[in-house]
């Protein structure tokens, strides 16, 4: 599910994410100001058994969005993924519990800036949306595409 607009808790609450054209333009290769290439989500290890079973093709991911208040409204079909769209999940921890120093698959250290911008936010909003988060425990970057950190 992504959000059409900032949640309660962002100084931009209520807000257009512009989330739905942002992922268009990565899934279609358009250029776009900061393309949402993936999501991240709390509970990696409930997501990587979720991507084991879209590799084995048992499951798809079907990319969705409010239509209003999350949790409080219907939701709209943006695109259906499976394993063959190029998929994928990577590991998203963080040295601390702030938002400083994340790294990514135990290995690669992205920029707040660079991994802000792919997930379709300017650094300052992205670190607001995350700011009540549990970072001490694992998060799942969720690929659109085939992009990677390497």
């Amino acid at each position: 599910m992504l959000s059409r607009v900032f949640p309660t808790t962002h100084p931009k609450a209520g807000q257009e994410t512009d989330f739905k054209p942002k992922v268009m333009a990565a899934l279609n290769g358009m250029p776009c100001y900061r393309k949402k290439l993936h999501t991240i989500r709390a509970n990696y290890e409930l997501w990587k058994k979720r991507f084991e079973e879209v590799e084995r093709g048992y499951a798809v991911i079907n990319l969705r969005q409010w239509i209003g208040r999350p949790y409080r409204s219907k939701t709209v079909l943006i695109k259906t993924l499976t394993s063959k769209d190029g998929i994928g999940i990577q590991k998203l921890t963080f040295y601390t519990d702030r938002i400083v120093y994340p790294t990514i698959d135990d290995n690669y250290q992205p920029t707040i800036l660079e991994i802000s911008s792919n997930d379709g936010l300017s650094r300052d909003d992205w670190i607001d949306w995350f700011r009540g988060y549990d970072l001490s425990q694992p998060m799942a970057i969720i690929h659109f595409t085939d992009f990677r950190y390497e």
